[in-house]
This record gives C-alpha cells, structure tokens and sequence, in this order.
C-alpha cells in the first residue's frame, strides 16, 4: 500500500508542478502533499518496527519449549501491527486530504465559465464526467 501512496504523492506532485506552472496557486497543495509524504514515512517506519516485533516474539518462541506464545509475549507485536496499521490510514487520508486542493487551483476563468454552464443546464457535472 505504501508504495502506491508513494507512487500517487509523485503524481500529485507532478501535478502541483504543473498548476504552478499555469500560474495557479499551489502554495496550500504543495503543504498538504509535504504532510502526507511526512505521514507515509512514518507509516513506513511503524511497518518496520512491527516487523521487528514480530520477528522478536518468533525469536523467543523458537528458542523456548513452548510452540505458541503467550498473550503477554504477543502484545508487543499485536500492538505494533495496530500502530502500524493506524499510521497506514492516517498516511492514506492525508493524500485524499490533497486532492480536493488539487482541483482548487483552477484558475479565474475556468471557474467562471464552469459556474456559468452549470447555471445554464442546472447541473453539476464533477471534474472529470463526460455528461
């Protein structure tokens, strides 16, 4: 999942960059995007150290008798894996948290004739509808 966040944070990026071009502000989007790169990298970090703990409890069950380890010996890793799968959703909303600010940078005059058509037939007609 991560690397999809990844993949996506670039193409938004890539976006940003090209609005900015255009002469649209972006300043809102670029801080958003910065926030949610941050947020993935976090992500990415609660992953490893879940692995860790995961790798510690198997650790200590094949070094003891017993073949499955207790509560108290699988907390840590029950815990990380929470964190980590919490920081995974928090990393994916900060991306969605961008894409509205996306599509707010178009300029003036496009928004203009976009209100203008969509008083004319009544509609609202999302971004990228064909009707």
């Amino acid at each position: 999942a991560l690397d999809r966040f990844t993949k996506l944070a670039d193409r938004m990026d890539s976006r940003i960059t090209k609005l900015h071009g255009a002469g649209s502000d972006t300043d809102s989007a670029a801080a958003a995007l910065l926030l949610a790169r941050t947020k993935i990298s976090v992500a990415h970090t609660t992953i490893t150290y879940a692995e860790t703990a995961i790798n510690m409890v198997a650790a200590n069950l094949s070094a003891g008798t017993s073949t499955s380890p207790s509560e108290s010996e699988k907390k840590p890793a029950k815990d990380a894996l929470e964190e980590a799968r919490q920081a995974i959703l928090v990393a994916g909303q900060a991306l969605h948290d961008v894409m509205p600010l996306l599509s707010g940078t178009r300029s003036e005059s496009t928004m203009r004739e976009h209100a203008s058509s969509t008083m004319a037939t009544g509609t609202i007609v999302q971004q990228g509808d064909s009707h």
